[in-house]
C-alpha cells in the first residue's frame, strides 16, 4: 500500500506541475489580453508594462514545460513525449509573435481601431495558441488518469477540469462578432462575468484556486497584525471515483455540488469554502486563537454530514472525507507552506483511514478526546 501511496506521489509531482503550467500560459495571456483592451479603451489603472509582464510568464510556463524549471508554485519538469513537445515548441512560437502583435496595437491605437486587421489577426492569434496550450493540458490529464488505473491508485484524484477555461474561451470567440455593438451597459456585464469566471467553480459557485490564494494571504496578514492564528482545512473526497466509475461523470458533478452545499451547513459566516481540484476542497477559518481546536471540531462536522448518504439519480451513494489540517504561524508563514502542509496531512489521514490530521505535532485525535472529556 505505502509502495502504491510512493508511486502516485511520485506521478503527481512530475505531471501535476505539468498541468498547472498548461492553465498559467492560458491564465497568464487571457490576462494580458484583457488589460491591453482595457488600456486601448482608455481604462488607465493598468499600463503596458503589466501586459508585458503577463505574456512574459506565458512564454516562461510554456519554456518550462519544454526545459524544466522552477518557481514558488513548483518544479517543472521536462515533457519528453515528442508530439507534446512540438505542439509546446507551436505555442512558443505564437506567443513570441503575439507579444510581438500586442506592442503592434499598443503603438498603433489611435490608427487602427476595432475590427481593423491587425486587430482580427491579434484575436485570431490569441485564439490559436490559447485552444493549443488547452489541448496540450488535457493530454497532460489524460496521461495522469492512464498512470492512475495503471498503479491503480484510486486514493489520489488529481483534478481535470477546464470549464472555467472552456466558458471563457467561448465568450472570446463571441466577443469578436459582436463586440463593436455592445453598448457602455453590457460591456460591464461582459467584464463582470471574466471576474467571476476567474475567481469562481462554475460547477458548484465556490471559490476556485486563484480566489483561494488571495484570500489566505489576506487572512494571514490580517491574522499577524492581530496576533491571532488561520486555520485552513483540506479535504479530498473518498469513493468519488467509484460514484464515477458507476454512474457517470454527471452523477459526480452531483455529487461535488451536494458535498458544496453540506459544506455550507457547517461553517459560520465568516468562514469561507472552496473547491480548489476536481474533488479537493479547502476551508478558511475566520482568525482567531485556538484556531486548532476549532479546526478539529469543523472537521469533524463534516464528515458527519458527509456521512449521510447522497442520493443521486435514484442512487443512494456513501462518500467519505480525508481531512488535513494546518496553522498559520505554527505550521508556515506564508500561504504555500501552509498548503503544503495541509495537504500532507490530508494524504496522512487517508493512508491511517482517519477522517482527520493535523501537520506537525498537533493531534486531531488528542483534541477531540480532550473537547468530549470537557464536555
Amino acid at each position: 500500500m505505502n509502495y502504491s501511496f510512493t508511486l502516485g506521489d511520485r506521478m503527481i509531482s512530475k505531471y501535476a506541475p505539468l498541468v498547472d503550467a498548461a492553465m498559467e500560459i492560458k491564465l497568464e495571456a487571457t490576462t494580458a489580453h484583457l488589460w491591453l483592451e482595457e488600456i486601448l479603451s482608455g481604462d488607465h489603472l493598468e499600463g503596458i508594462a503589466s501586459v508585458r509582464q503577463h505574456l512574459s510568464s506565458s512564454q516562461w510556463y510554456a519554456t518550462a514545460m519544454l526545459e524544466g524549471g522552477e518557481n514558488p508554485e513548483g518544479i517543472f519538469t521536462p515533457v519528453t513525449d515528442p508530439a507534446l513537445r512540438s505542439e509546446i515548441e507551436d505555442v512558443i512560437t505564437k506567443i513570441i509573435r503575439f507579444r510581438e502583435i500586442t506592442e503592434e496595437r499598443f503603438e498603433s491605437e489611435s490608427e487602427f481601431g476595432a475590427g481593423s486587421d491587425i486587430d482580427q489577426r491579434y484575436d485570431a492569434l490569441f485564439n490559436e495558441f490559447v485552444n493549443q496550450a488547452d489541448r496540450i493540458e488535457s493530454k497532460l490529464q489524460a496521461t495522469i488518469s492512464n498512470e492512475r488505473q495503471l498503479f491503480k491508485i484510486t486514493q489520489l484524484i488529481l483534478t481535470v477540469t477546464s470549464l472555467i477555461m472552456i466558458a471563457f474561451m467561448a465568450w472570446v470567440f463571441s466577443r469578436h462578432d459582436y463586440r463593436l455593438s455592445l453598448n457602455a451597459h453590457e460591456a460591464k456585464k461582459a467584464k463582470e462575468q471574466i471576474q467571476r469566471l476567474a475567481l469562481y467553480d462554475t460547477l458548484t459557485g465556490l471559490g476556485n484556486r486563484n480566489l483561494f490564494m488571495r484570500q489566505i494571504e489576506h487572512l494571514i496578514a490580517i491574522a499577524e497584525r492581530r496576533n491571532e492564528e488561520v486555520a485552513l482545512l483540506e479535504m479530498d473526497l473518498d469513493g468519488f471515483k467509484d460514484v464515477n466509475d458507476r454512474l457517470g461523470h454527471a452523477a459526480g458533478d452531483e455529487v461535488l455540488r451536494e458535498f458544496g452545499v453540506r459544506l455550507g451547513r457547517v461553517l459560520r459566516k465568516g468562514d469561507q469554502k472552496y473547491r480548489i481540484g476536481g474533488d479537493e476542497f479547502a476551508v478558511l477559518l475566520e482568525p482567531r486563537i485556538g484556531a486548532f481546536d476549532l479546526a478539529v471540531v469543523v472537521a469533524e462536522k463534516i464528515a458527519e454530514h458527509v456521512a449521510v448518504p447522497m442520493q443521486i439519480k435514484g442512487h443512494y451513494c456513501s462518500i467519505g472525507v480525508s481531512i488535513g489540517i494546518a496553522v498559520f504561524p505554527d505550521h508556515g508563514r506564508e500561504a504555500n507552506a501552509l498548503l503544503r502542509k495541509a495537504d500532507a496531512a490530508m494524504y496522512e489521514a487517508k493512508k491511517k483511514h482517519q477522517v482527520v490530521a493535523g501537520a506537525s505535532e498537533h493531534s486531531a485525535t488528542t483534541v477531540l478526546e480532550r473537547l468530549r472529556s470537557e464536555n
